[in-house]
């Protein structure tokens, strides 16, 4: 389908999608890469204490099914939530721009996929907020562009 879409639409350069979906494809299907990437993310950023990376539960895990944590909380973008819990917007705001200018600029291990879904926000019982980082499934890693 890319590569009708790249003929038909030449000066869109689409062909380079095909390729990183075939690199990037078994891994995002492989939930021990997964596992394996949230443990990582968990022991890298342990110093941040408002991240939460849900627990994996390895005896119920594999290839093909993840088992981890429910971690209770509202997507990143459910501002009703926000009000209802009275959570400092801007204080969100800071902590996920920390989280991500350390996984760009600092330790280049980048979460590929951080939309609402995969970002949540829960307000603690001391009042604090967490952000709640989940999909797991796909990382940029130093090395992976060369």
């Amino acid at each position: 389908m890319v590569k009708a879409a790249a003929k038909l639409l030449p000066d869109f350069h689409l062909l380079w999608l095909v390729d990183e979906m075939k690199k990037n494809l078994p891994l995002e299907l492989d939930f021990t890469n997964e596992a394996a990437n949230a443990e990582r993310v968990r022991t890298m950023y342990a110093h941040l204490d408002y991240l939460k990376v849900p627990k994996i539960h390895y005896e119920y895990t594999s290839d093909r099914v993840l088992t981890m944590e429910f971690c209770s909380g509202a997507q990143i973008n459910d501002l009703d939530y926000f009000l209802l819990h009275k959570i400092d917007r801007h204080d969100v705001c800071r902590k996920l721009g920390a989280l991500f200018s350390d996984m760009i600029f600092v330790n280049g291990v980048v979460h590929c996929d951080p939309h609402p879904g995969n970002v949540l926000v829960s307000k603690n019982d001391d009042a604090s907020v967490s952000i709640i980082l989940l999909d797991h499934g796909l990382y940029l890693v130093p090395g992976y562009l060369s």
